[in-house]
């Protein structure tokens, strides 16, 4: 249930592991698990003192797994907390090596499933948590473990920010919902997003308590400040305005019907869009931050697909990468 958001503290998640497992949850994980349970102890003896790994019956462990949304939460076999680089290091040539999953948080904000949970190994970014700002420069080095609101206070005394999250909680590392991208707003396609909110607040399960359409009315220059290559966006001719939707549920057995309903919205507007003489709607690229978990990639960085696979097997022949979530290069 990808926007089935938590509307509880951390307790309840405690409580939910101790009835789920009957208490003793490290056993019966180790034993459902057991070589997922062989990389955690690997990994615990090999990391430095500045890391750390825990298991489900500690509270550190509760905080690693917790996600802004259910959805995004799975009972891993156990958490890293890694203090250095090197120690990421270590850990990812143990998992490479026992072909264990992994996942990685930032601030858990993430909606799709799977993306940053996993049943393996979750590795949480939270020690991870400088922000170093060189006035002369005028550059913020960001930890990947923050979320952006603690970022934020962080550089208010400078009289200085960053362009981040909008909301409290959301994480440096990125968030996802699902989108659609325009080439402009005109007046009359604000009025087709009121109009899909009032359709799918009728069609949906009663369990959906919250259907949001954000609009992003970047600047056209928004393209304009890298001749760096990058993966997205796949050209830098057009600007680009993507705005996600989100919907929030609380039954499980409704994820396929608001799966689909995000679907059908996106193809619906990207029709209307068309319509309007945004001639390129049809075509645009989805901004990877906001992408439904099974977006194909050419919808996401375009042309730059086959180069990004060649990158891939280059850095990662063997791999390592692929038992962790997110989109498959």
């Amino acid at each position: 249930m990808i926007g089935a958001t938590f509307l509880t503290e951390i307790v309840t998640l405690a409580s939910a592991v101790s009835s789920l497992f009957g208490g003793d949850s490290q056993t019966l994980l180790s034993e459902s698990r057991p070589s997922f349970s062989k990389a955690c102890q690997e990994i615990a003896s090999s990391i430095s003192p500045a890391s750390n790994v825990y298991d489900p019956n500690s509270a550190k462990y509760l905080e690693d797994i917790f996600h802004w949304t259910s959805s995004s939460s799975q009972y891993a076999a156990c958490s890293l907390e890694p203090g250095t680089a090197e120690d990421i290091g270590v850990a990812l040539r143990i998992l490479g090596r026992t072909r264990t999953p992994f996942a990685v948080k930032g601030g858990g904000h993430a909606t799709n499933p799977e993306f940053s949970s996993t049943e393996g190994v979750q590795i949480a970014m939270t020690r991870f948590d400088e922000v170093v700002y060189d006035s002369k420069t005028q550059t913020a080095t960001i930890g990947a473990g923050l979320t952006w609101d603690a970022v934020y206070a962080v550089l208010e005394p400078y009289g200085v920010n960053v362009a981040g999250g909008r909301i409290a909680g959301v994480g440096v590392a990125g968030f996802v919902f699902n989108s659609v991208s325009v080439t402009s707003y005109p007046t009359h396609f604000i009025q087709y997003l009121v109009n899909e909110t009032h359709h799918w607040s009728k069609h949906l399960p009663d369990d959906v308590f919250g259907i949001s359409y954000d609009v992003q009315p970047f600047l056209p220059s928004l393209f304009d400040h890298n001749t760096t290559p990058t993966a997205y966006p796949p050209s830098r001719a057009q600007p680009l305005y993507p705005f996600n939707f989100h919907f929030s549920w609380r039954d499980p057995k409704s994820d396929q019907a608001v799966y689909d309903a995000t679907r059908t919205t996106a193809k619906t507007l990207r029709m209307l869009a068309k319509q309007d003489d945004q001639g390129n709607a049809a075509r645009t690229v989805v901004y990877p931050n906001y992408g439904i978990f099974d977006t194909p990639l050419d919808h996401l960085y375009g042309e730059h697909v086959p180069r990004l696979q060649a990158i891939k097997v280059t850095v990662d022949p063997e791999n390592v990468m692929g038992l962790a979530g997110g989109f498959k290069i």
